[in-house]
């Protein structure tokens, strides 16, 4: 009886042993676990706070867009006739036409013909088309 005793009580002790060794491995899991988000929560706010002005930046500009292209915003708006007088491609296209225009009409001495005025008006008309249809698609 002695040594059944004696195995019985040494594998009561080392279950006892063994169990608080588990125990002691739960803890350190649990506490490493806490110590890694603890981690991970402060390095999400330093990455939050690095990016905060880059993030201000984006939103304005964002913003500032939705403005422009909204119903009622600058970019989204049909250009008006002095809109296309004022845009340097109009204004150079209608004065290098004219030009030569009246450079072809007096080379044949016909200045102020009725075909002369006729061909500036045409001229004039097709440039206003084209330069509409281009300021619409911009």
């Amino acid at each position: 009886m002695g040594i059944a005793t004696a195995i019985l009580g040494s594998a009561v002790i080392g279950g006892a042993v063994a169990s608080r060794g588990a125990s002691k491995g739960a803890r350190a899991q649990v506490e490493g676990a806490r110590l890694g988000a603890e981690t991970e929560e402060r390095m999400l706010e330093r990455q939050l706070a690095e990016t905060k002005p880059f993030r201000d930046l984006s939103l304005q500009q964002l913003n500032r867009l939705a403005q422009l292209y909204g119903p009622e915003g600058e970019y989204v708006r049909t250009p008006t006739m002095q809109d296309l007088m004022i845009d340097p491609a109009f204004s150079f296209r209608l004065s290098e036409g004219e030009k030569a225009l009246a450079r072809m009409q007096s080379s044949r001495g016909r200045f102020l013909s009725g075909g002369a005025i006729r061909a500036g008006t045409e001229f004039s008309q097709r440039l206003a088309s084209e330069e509409a249809a281009n300021a619409l698609a911009r």
